[in-house]
């Protein structure tokens, strides 16, 4: 955007001239609008940037919910990152075994909602370290009773607070 400001001169002369009907205030041009399609189905996503904010924030999150489980499971616990990708929901949601605990919540005050996944197999380890085990794995993957989604519910908090 240019900075140039008319003179006074120039302004009187643009209002004489359409006083005198010698300037057409009736335009009928269009403003030319150049787009391209995007497919919102197609596979290809790219990375835009490092996301090196956002590796920041992982990192204080991670030492903050390293520090909550170990305080609720009463064991040593190991957090770090497997891979930074973007992924599709659907590739997602289908990447996961059934069954899985899926907590949605709001990242206020950022716009959308999150996900986090408890994997079937890591919350067994959990349940076993809560119950006073050393955290064996499960030998079967089961559906959760209604006590173990409650238990759930109550670590997405806790895991939640330190988001």
């Amino acid at each position: 955007m240019s900075n140039e400001i008319l003179s006074q001169e120039e302004i009187d002369a643009l209002l004489g001239a359409m006083d005198k009907g010698e300037v057409d205030l009736e335009t009928n041009s269009e403003a030319v609008v150049e787009t391209e399609d995007y497919d919102i189905t197609s596979q290809e996503v790219h990375m835009k940037d490092d996301f090196d904010a956002l590796a920041e924030v992982y990192e204080k999150f991670t030492r903050h919910v390293r520090g909550t489980l170990e305080a609720r499971l009463q064991t040593n616990v190991v957090i770090q990152a497997a891979s930074k990708s973007i992924v599709k929901y659907g590739d997602f949601i289908g990447a996961h075994t059934r069954p899985s605990g899926f907590g949605i919540f709001s990242m206020t005050p950022l716009i959308g909602k999150g996900l986090m996944v408890f994997d079937p197999r890591l919350f067994f380890i959990m349940m076993d370290c809560l119950a006073g085990g050393t955290g064996k794995p499960p030998k079967k993957i089961r559906d959760f009773t209604p006590i173990e989604s409650g238990i759930m519910r109550r670590l997405f908090g806790d895991i939640l607070k330190d988001l």
